[in-house]
């Protein structure tokens, strides 16, 4: 019986903790879970909740407000502007015809002629 005897206190001193240790439980899962609720609303809200900014159309922003993503707006008529604006700016571009060049030596080389066939005309007089 000794056996027996010899167990059963120390079967009753790890009731009475594990008693002990249950109680406190509930107030540790709470305590953890309010925690661990806390910690993630401080994550998500920074995130979550905007900034409220007052803004009126045809009043100057106090501070600059910045797109949550990237957008692009092309001006019709400011791209017209930009490219007349280019476009006067180039020089003339000048093309030179190889055939009228031909053309107007030849016309020259015609003229030299008759004004050499003139002066050797006069000169003989």
């Amino acid at each position: 019986m000794s056996s027996v005897g010899g167990s059963s206190p120390g079967f009753r001193q790890s009731r009475s903790r594990s008693r002990a240790e249950s109680a406190s439980k509930p107030w540790r899962i709470v305590a953890v879970f309010g925690l661990l609720a806390i910690v993630v609303w401080g994550l998500l809200s920074v995130n979550v909740i905007p900034l409220a900014i007052e803004i009126r159309e045809g009043e100057v922003s106090q501070t600059n407000i910045r797109s949550p993503r990237k957008l692009t707006y092309t001006s019709q008529v400011r791209t017209k502007a930009e490219r007349e604006q280019a476009a006067s700016a180039v020089q003339e571009v000048v093309e030179i015809d190889p055939a009228a060049v031909q053309r107007q030596r030849a016309g020259l080389n015609a003229l030299l002629q008759n004004v050499s066939a003139a002066r050797t005309s006069h000169s003989s007089r």
